[in-house]
């Protein structure tokens, strides 16, 4: 591996806003969809941090999480409050298979799918970027490409999963 070179963090800097901006353009003037993004199931804990900013790149609206702030606990019984038209459960420390397997009892009104939080949420890097087209994708399926990341559709109250793809 080459050294690190100013040039080189510049070029990577480039190519990670790059990335991002692809994701918001294809989404940018539609209608905002509220999202919960689980960075924890039991007990749920909302978006922190970074995250919340992504969402909001993505087209979306975070229903409890704040940009800049950290992430918090909170109850299920809170999130459907807020009547969240999708929830995506990324767990930090988490692939999309263990993510999947730790909601799979959970019972939600709305489509809700599990994502790699790990790799592409949860840490400071480049993938953060792959991050926003996924949340774009998954905000604004017609409209946004799938950027090909693991997601696996989780069952909800109508029984089958709504997406997904591992």
């Amino acid at each position: 591996m080459a050294p690190f070179t100013p040039e080189r963090g510049r070029a990577a800097a480039a190519q990670m806003l790059d990335e991002v901006e692809r994701g918001a353009a294809s989404v940018r003037g539609l209608e905002r969809r509220r999202v919960f993004f689980a960075e924890w199931i039991d007990p749920p804990f909302c978006a922190g941090h970074w995250l919340p900013e992504m969402i909001e790149l993505a087209g979306g609206e975070d229903i409890l999480g704040r940009r800049g702030q950290p992430s918090r606990s909170t109850s299920w019984e809170e999130v459907l409050a807020l009547e969240p038209e999708l929830v995506i459960v990324g767990p930090c420390g988490f692939g999309v298979e263990e993510a999947a397997a730790r909601a799979a009892d959970l019972d939600l009104p709305c489509p809700a799918v599990a994502v790699d939080g790990d790799a592409y949420y949860s840490r400071p890097a480049p993938r953060l970027a792959v991050g926003v087209r996924q949340l774009a994708h998954l905000l604004h399926p017609n409209v946004a490409p799938d950027p090909g990341l693991p997601e696996i559709g989780l069952r909800t109250r109508a029984g089958a999963p709504v997406r997904g793809r591992s």
